[in-house]
């Protein structure tokens, strides 16, 4: 079995965009004969207790939950995993993007990322 090596970052809070997300990661795993690892990431400023409302799914499909900032984790996980991919949804952008920057975009854009970033669109 081939190692990990593509990270689909999925937000749970808008599972209709995310399911696109999953589908490439499964499009990309399959052309190049990878495994897909699921990643959600629950950032600093919300409370601990929300990791047991993670689906049960996430969970036993090679999912993990990691906590902090979001971008930060996702790149320190492909780092980790040692991964050749990163599939990451990328939303319409609001208000507040303008001074944060959406987390596709960070990530991209991150110079620590060692790997390809495919950002799919709703």
């Amino acid at each position: 079995m081939p190692e990990t090596s593509i990270l689909a970052a999925i937000n749970l809070h808008n599972d209709v965009a995310e399911a696109r997300v999953v589908q490439e990661a499964i499009k990309l795993a399959q052309t190049h004969d990878e495994r897909i690892e699921l990643v959600f990431v629950i950032p600093d400023q919300q409370d601990g207790y929300a990791q047991h409302f993670v689906p049960e799914e996430l969970r036993a499909c090679g999912g993990r939950v990691l906590r902090g900032t979001v971008c930060e984790r996702i790149v320190a996980r492909t780092d980790e995993i040692g991964a050749s991919f990163i599939v990451i949804g990328a939303n319409k952008p609001t208000i507040r993007d303008l001074f944060i920057g959406p987390n596709a975009a960070r990530v991209a854009r991150d110079r620590d990322t060692n790997c390809s970033v495919l950002t799919v669109r709703p």
